[in-house]
């Protein structure tokens, strides 16, 4: 079998049982309401957390955008350098070097 047809297999299975996975979940939903409520089981804290956790992804991707647009593909490398300065400039605790090379 040549790794094109295994892949289209692998494929094929992987979205039969996303299939069956979907299928067996919408059983135990009653009702839309039921759905979007998540049958009012989550507790305030999770739908907290899951919310920033969301609003910082979103707020990352815009931000990693906007540096790219504005600074260009160098801009990768704007967050390492910047916590090597950082770092470099922490007082020392003397569990590390005194220079980051």
């Amino acid at each position: 079998m040549d790794p094109y047809h295994f892949f289209l297999l692998l494929l094929g299975l992987y979205i039969a049982m996303l299939i069956g996975i979907g299928i067996r979940s919408s059983r135990g939903q009653r009702s839309v309401t039921d759905f979007w409520l998540a049958g009012q089981e989550i507790k305030t804290a999770n739908i907290g957390f899951s919310s920033a956790a969301s609003w910082l992804t979103a707020s990352a991707l815009l931000l990693a955008t906007g540096l790219f647009l504005f600074i260009g593909v160098g801009s990768i490398w704007v967050f390492p350098n910047v916590a090597a300065l950082l770092w470099s400039w922490a007082p020392s605790s003397g569990s590390r070097p005194s220079t980051p090379f």
